[in-house]
């Protein structure tokens, strides 16, 4: 009977133990189970983050612009890359989607002189000159041809609330824009 007791007891004690490791088991596989919930958790976020501080707009222009006079808004109607349709290609103007830094760049081609002025709102943050200069060339028949072009680039960093209107237009000058190869790229900094 003493016997028949032991083993009983011995059974009860082994149930236990391995109810007690079943317990520990479920209980380590539910901390395990929600550590990868909450780095997911965590991803999603850096990643939702890191693609918004990706915001990025890059526009052409589909032909040159001719006989362009002062302060006119270079209107870019080529949208590449626009996430958000942020920027108008009717008016030119992109809408900062966000408060934050942005580093804009732009290249100006033409063939007299041309100067561009980067607008957040009414302040000028950054401005481009260029002035076409005449090249010739030979080719191998010995005739000669001179082109009369230039094209600049340039980047301006600055800081935009949500809801600024950001452009790119021509500034005072002597001389009109007789063609332009144009393309602005504006891009969240982080």
């Amino acid at each position: 009977m003493f016997q028949i007791f032991i083993n009983f007891v011995w059974i009860f004690l082994l149930n236990d133990c391995i109810a007690i490791g079943n317990n520990t088991e479920e209980s380590a596989i539910a901390d395990l189970v929600k550590t990868v919930e909450d780095l997911e958790n965590k991803l999603k976020n850096i990643s939702d983050h890191l693609t918004k501080d990706q915001d990025v707009l890059y526009v052409t222009l589909s032909e040159s612009m001719k006989d362009v006079s002062n302060e006119v808004t270079v209107i870019f109607d080529r949208p590449q890359i626009n996430p958000g349709n942020h920027y108008n290609q009717n008016d030119g103007i992109y809408i900062a989607p966000f408060s934050g830094r942005i580093m804009a760049f732009w290249t100006i081609g033409t063939n007299e002189t041309a100067r561009t002025e980067l607008m957040v709102e009414d302040r000028v943050v950054g401005t481009l000159m260029t002035a076409a200069s005449s090249v010739t060339t030979n080719n191998r028949y010995g005739s000669s041809n001179t082109v009369r072009e230039s094209s600049s680039s340039t980047v301006a960093v600055t800081d935009v609330q949500r809801g600024n209107h950001i452009l790119l237009r021509t500034a005072s000058h002597d001389n009109h824009i007789l063609k332009t190869v144009s393309s602005l790229l504006i891009r969240r900094t982080l």
